[in-house]
C-alpha cells in the first residue's frame, strides 16, 4: 500500500507541474503583469482583441491555485467565465480593476484565494519613479515609442468614422472618445498602456485617415500600428 501509495503521489506531482501558468513564456507582444496581494493577473493580447490569461493566488503553506482563462471584450470592459467563477476586468493607466465573483475559491483550494480590486502594472523593465535609496537620483523613466500611419479611403468622412470604430472596438481598445466636427472626425483609445489618435478628415476632395499609436514597448506600439491601419 505504500508503495502504491508514494506512485500516485508521485504522478499527481508530476502532472501538477505540468499544468503551469504559460502565458509570460508564449507572449509574442504586449505581454503585461498585474499584481495585488497576492493574486497575480498575466496577459497577452490575441489577434481577435481578446486576452489570454493566467490568473494565480498564493494562500497559506504556499497553497497555490491558478486559472488559464480568455478575456472577451463586453459592454464595458473585459470578461470571462468558468462553471460558477467569474471575472470582469476593466483597464486604466497602468492598472486594471479586477472583480472575481462567483464561486471562484472553489478552483483554489483551502488555502487560497482570488482577491479582488484594483490591480498595479508591473513595469518589464523594472522602471520606477521613486528616488533609489543608495544614490538619491530618480531612474529614467521607459521612452516614449510613437509609430504613424496613414491612408486614402474611397467613402466620406462619416464611413471613415464608423470604420475607425469599429476597428477600435474590434481590436480591443478601450476608453473611446469620438469629437465630431463639420469637416473631421477625431477618435482617441487606450490599449493596455498605449495611446491611439485617429483622425478623419478631407483633403482636396478626398478622405483622408492617419494617426498615431503612443506606448513604451516598441513592438507593441509598432503592431498595434499596423493592426489599425491594416484594417482600413
Amino acid at each position: 500500500m505504500k508503495i502504491i501509495g508514494f506512485w500516485c503521489f508521485l504522478i499527481i506531482s508530476i502532472s501538477s507541474f505540468a499544468d503551469e501558468p504559460r502565458v509570460q513564456a508564449e507572449c509574442k507582444f504586449g505581454y503585461k503583469e498585474y499584481h495585488l496581494n497576492k493574486t497575480k493577473i498575466q496577459l497577452c493580447p490575441n489577434e481577435d482583441g481578446s486576452y489570454k490569461v493566467d490568473a494565480t493566488a498564493v494562500g497559506g503553506n504556499y497553497h497555490t491555485c491558478w486559472w488559464p482563462l480568455t478575456l472577451s471584450k463586453k459592454s464595458e470592459g473585459f470578461s470571462a467565465s468558468e462553471g460558477d467563477c467569474t471575472l470582469n476586468v476593466i483597464f486604466g493607466e497602468g492598472k486594471l480593476s479586477a472583480q472575481f465573483t462567483g464561486q471562484c475559491r472553489d478552483s483554489c483550494g483551502m488555502r487560497a484565494s482570488f482577491n479582488s480590486g484594483d490591480f498595479v502594472e508591473k513595469l518589464a523593465t523594472g522602471a520606477s519613479n521613486k528616488k533609489t535609496l543608495d544614490t538619491g537620483t530618480a531612474t529614467q523613466p521607459p521612452a516614449i515609442q510613437l509609430w504613424t500611419g496613414n491612408k486614402l479611403l474611397a467613402g466620406d468622412i462619416a464611413a471613415c468614422a464608423l470604420k475607425t470604430e469599429e476597428i477600435l472596438n474590434y481590436l480591443g481598445f478601450t476608453s473611446i472618445s469620438k469629437s465630431v466636427y463639420p469637416t473631421e472626425t477625431y477618435f482617441y483609445a487606450n490599449f493596455v498602456g498605449n495611446r491611439a489618435g485617429i483622425h478623419c478628415t478631407n483633403i482636396a476632395g478626398q478622405t483622408f485617415v492617419y494617426g498615431s499609436v503612443a506606448g513604451t514597448d516598441v513592438k507593441t506600439v509598432e503592431l498595434l500600428r499596423n493592426r489599425i491601419f491594416g484594417k482600413f
